[in-house]
Parts: structure tokens; C-alpha cells; sequence
């Protein structure tokens, strides 16, 4: 496969890793230092004896899952395919041996997974490798040229990631129209469900204590970790910088994000088509490598039969997120313009939710004024309004940025009154 065909290259130059490491040969990079990496993810991912540890083979685990999500969207033809985090390369060789005509470019930050994703199929999947072109990128950057791909897709790819919608706006560039992208990730009614059965099991050893020091130290991790990553809660932690998943999503997070990246055709499906939560507990706690007591099971299935089945596909721990690019031909650019600022505006609000106290609050009715004024109004007087939301929105963007790095609440008045002068 011609890099020509995808690389932009007046973006950003790459070139071979074998230049650097005869490891690494055959692998595209745009260069990127040790400093650049670690802002990005930690040792876990980086380091290259930890990652050549790595055994599993979910090779078929993910063939079923794409092959489910690929049965529920039009997409004939799939030749030029982009994985955004490939990791060991499951993920890949699974869509490469659903797609037999397909080229994949598998991308990844960290050379380490790469060099195991390059071991992995050149030892399981040879007869693929051709197919393969293999890039060190960050997902943040846009190196892709527009409308290039048929399909985009990722596992646990936007966990990762700073910022989500970014990412899927990139998608939305680089795919052509009709092409899809497909995310698997986690979610967060069924983490939430798995929580409270972990929360029960630690108040019943409060009063009598059953668990060994293994048992509780995970619960409490676990605990820990899930309660700083749901949406609302990354950009108020000091160390966001240095944990890998950085967001469990609301069912109904994609939805206004896939309209402002230009989809027209959402699908979220749970990934697996048996009990969801009791698939999460089995495989967070083998992936961990612990054993729990057995009440454990029967809190889980308590609680799924509170609930219709129905019901409990809308609480996935894990699910697939299935998007399809519009098509210009069915979409006037009015129609585009309009529902794209609605769900922007919308999206904005979810973005200012995630800030805290008063100056939320206060931010949001401010917000509130200037969008009620907007919808007794026509659609086309929307583009009058169209540019405050925009400053709230860049605002808003920097604001994360600043409550991130622990600024002082200085630039809280200065925000403040910025949007008070626009809405003026």
C-alpha cells in the first residue's frame, strides 16, 4: 500500500523507523521524542519489555464483534481502512480477515506495541501482512488527507484520548462520504452497575470481614479509578496526564458529537450479546487477575433481574459505537449548517457541565439566555447567534485546559466577563 494515497505529507513528513531501530523497519513515523509520548500515555503501553509480556489472543473475540457492527450499516466496497490505536494488533488482523480486499493502515503512539503488533502478524497472520501499513501517529494530529478512508475504527481508542470529540471530527474528515467509523468503548451504566456490586461487597466487610487483603485492594482501586473517569469528572484531576483511560461515557454521549462531526447514522450496541454485566465482571477481574467470593455472582444477578432486557441494552459496560459519514447528495448545507450548531451548542453545554461549583452553574445561565433568545427566532437567524457560541465554546475549551494545570480563579472572572461582553 502507497503511504502517498493517505499521508498528507505536507502536514507532517514520516519516515521508516528501521532508520532509527532494525526492529522497527517497515514502520512510518512522523518522529516523536520520549517527552512527546509520555504526555501521552504511561510505561504501561511505552515500555517494551512490559509489552512484549502481552499473550492473549482476542483475535476472535473482535471478529465477531466488527463483523456484528459492519451487519448494521451500508457500506459496500471497503478498500482503504484507518485503525486510530491498533495496539498488539487483535484488533487489526480481526477486520483484515472480515475485509479480505481491504488495505488497513494500523496506527498507534507507542513503537513498543507496534513492534508487537508487527511480531504478532508476522508469527500469526502472514499471509495479511502485505495489506498492513503500520504508523506511529498521534490520533490528535491530523496527518490523513480528507475523504481518504472507507472506514475509521478504534478499541478503546477515545478512553484514551484527551479529547473525543476531536477525534471523531477527524474521523468525519478523513472518511468519504458513505464511510463509517466503528469505537468500541466503555460505558458508563455498566461500570456503574459493577460499582455498586463492588460497594456492597466492601460495606458487608465492614461489618464482617471475608475478603483477603487481595480481594479488597482491588475493589478499592477499582472503586477509585472508575469514579475519576466518568465524564463529568477528568478535567478537575491534577494527574489526568498520567492515567491511560480517562472516560467512561454516558449512553448518550455520542449522539450530539457524531452530528457535529458530519454522521447522519448512529448506532450503539452493546459488544457482546450475552448478560453485559456479568461479561464486564468476568473480564475485568480475569484481565486483573482476581477471583472474588462467590456472593459476588449472586449480587450481579440480583441486580440484572431488576431490570428488562430491554432495558439492559442501554447499560452496557462495553459497547460498539457505529457511525456512518453523511452524504452530501441527501443533505442540503442548510440542513447541515443548522443541526450541526444545535448539537454543537448542545455539546457545549455537556463540555460546561463537566466544570464545577457556582461558576458552572452561573456559566450554563448564561448560556441558557442566549439560546432561549435563539429558538423564538427562525433557523435562519441561528448564524446571528452562531458566533457566541462559538467564543463560549473556545472558551470553554481553554478553561479545561486551565483547570487542568491549576490556574487561579482569576481566569474564572476573566471568562466570566468575556461572555458577559459577547452576550451584550
Amino acid at each position: 500500500m502507497d503511504k502517498q494515497i493517505f499521508i498528507d505529507e505536507s502536514l507532517l513528513p514520516m519516515y521508516d523507523l528501521g532508520t532509527e531501530d532494525k526492529s522497527l523497519k517497515g514502520i512510518l513515523t512522523c518522529g516523536y521524542s520520549e517527552a512527546d509520548i509520555k504526555e501521552y500515555m504511561t510505561d504501561y503501553y511505552h515500555d517494551k519489555n512490559q509489552v512484549m509480556k502481552h499473550s492473549y489472543d482476542l483475535v476472535p473475540f473482535y471478529k465477531t464483534v466488527f463483523e456484528n457492527a459492519l451487519s448494521k450499516v451500508k457500506c459496500t466496497d471497503i478498500r482503504n481502512v484507518l485503525e486510530l490505536g491498533c495496539g498488539y494488533g487483535y484488533s487489526t488482523y480481526a477486520v483484515a480477515e472480515l475485509l479480505p480486499n481491504a488495505s488497513i493502515v494500523a496506527s498507534e503512539l507507542s513503537a513498543a506495541m507496534l513492534a508487537r503488533h508487527k511480531q504478532y502478524g508476522e508469527e500469526n497472520y502472514l499471509e495479511n501482512e502485505e495489506r498492513i501499513v503500520r504508523c506511529q501517529i498521534n490520533a490528535d494530529q491530523k496527518i490523513f488527507k480528507d475523504n481518504s478512508f472507507d472506514m475509521v475504527f478504534g478499541t478503546a481508542i477515545l478512553r484514551h484520548v484527551f479529547d473525543p470529540l476531536k477525534i471523531i471530527k477527524e474521523a468525519g474528515r478523513i472518511l468519504r462520504p458513505g464511510g463509517i467509523a466503528v469505537f468500541c468503548e466503555p460505558f458508563e451504566a455498566g461500570y456503574g452497575l459493577l460499582q455498586l456490586v463492588y460497594e456492597m461487597l466492601l460495606l458487608n466487610h465492614e461489618e464482617t470481614p471475608f475478603l483477603t487483603n487481595e480481594q479488597f485492594s482491588y475493589l478499592k482501586s477499582s472503586l477509585e479509578a472508575w469514579a475519576c473517569i466518568r465524564v463529568n469528572s477528568p478535567h478537575e484531576k491534577e494527574d489526568i496526564h498520567v492515567k491511560d483511560g480517562k472516560w467512561l461515557f454516558p449512553f448518550e454521549y455520542f449522539d450530539e458529537a457524531a452530528t457535529i462531526a458530519g454522521f447522519d447514522l448512529i448506532r450503539k450496541i452493546p459488544i457482546t450479546n450475552g448478560n453485559h454485566v456479568f461479561d464486564l465482571y468476568r473480564a475485568h477481574t480475569s484481565g486483573n487477575g482476581i477471583e472474588l467470593p462467590a456472593i459476588t455472582e449472586t449480587i450481579l444477578g440480583c441486580i440484572e433481574r431488576s431490570f428488562s432486557a430491554n432495558q439492559l441494552q442501554n447499560m452496557p459496560g462495553d459497547g460498539v459505537l457505529i457511525l456512518q459519514k453523511r452524504s452530501e447528495d441527501n443533505y442540503s448545507t442548510t440542513e447541515r449548517d443548522y443541526s450541526q450548531d444545535i448539537a454543537y451548542f448542545r455539546h457545549t453545554s455537556l463540555l460546561i457541565s463537566n466544570l464545577s461549583d457556582e461558576y458552572a452553574r452561573k456559566f450554563q445561565e448564561l448560556q441558557g439566555v442566549a439560546y432561549k433568545e435563539t429558538k423564538e427566532r427562525d433557523k435562519k437567524s441561528f448564524s446571528i447567534m452562531k458566533p457566541v457560541f462559538h467564543t463560549i465554546r473556545r472558551i470553554a475549551e481553554k478553561l479545561h485546559i486551565k483547570e487542568r494545570l491549576k490556574k487561579t480563579s482569576l481566569y474564572k472572572r476573566l471568562f466570566l466577563k468575556g461572555v458577559m461582553d459577547k452576550l451584550q
